[in-house]
């Protein structure tokens, strides 16, 4: 067995372009709301013509990080395709995407309290989780589940080999 990778791009798996895709929908759940805003203030700012929710990118770094993320590693699997095929390609990938889904449970976990901002009731203003949120943590997790299959085919081939 030698550690030095084939010299010739390989042919892209279903689980490679499951995760691929994974990184495209996060990229576009990252645009949609993570967070909304109800209550009176919310109907306040729509009056105004104000935007009453957060998309990833301002949501904070534990927002746009996990994305950020998810499109490495679709960047990674699509490079496979044109240059040498990288050996770390399914730990990468698994531990990039479990990273990404921690992060995502914990701006889950953390959304703002606006009653703690406003100092007024739940009434006046509260921040709900979104659709880009769940959409995103979803794509991280299909990216977690095929990396893991990746990375289980990766060991079997190893073991294989000796």
């Amino acid at each position: 067995m030698t550690d030095t990778p084939p010299s010739t791009p390989h042919q892209t798996t279903l689980p490679e372009w499951i995760g691929v895709s994974a990184g495209a929908v996060a990229v576009v759940a990252s645009f949609l709301p993570w967070f909304t805003l109800s209550g009176t203030l919310a109907d306040q700012q729509k009056t105004l013509g104000l935007r009453s929710w957060l998309t990833a990118w301002g949501a904070g770094f534990l927002g746009w990080f996990p994305t950020v993320l998810l499109v490495v590693v679709a960047a990674v699997i699509v490079s496979q395709r044109f240059a040498r095929a990288l050996r770390i390609l399914a730990p990468l990938w698994l531990t990039l995407a479990v990273v990404a889904i921690a992060m995502i449970l914990l701006r889950w976990i953390t959304v703002p309290d606006a009653t703690k901002l406003t100092g007024q009731s739940p009434d006046y203003a509260s921040f709900h989780s979104g659709v880009g949120l769940y959409v995103g943590l979803v794509a991280a997790v299909v990216s977690a589940v095929t990396g893991l299959f990746a990375f289980l085919a990766a060991q079997k081939q190893v073991s294989s080999a000796e």
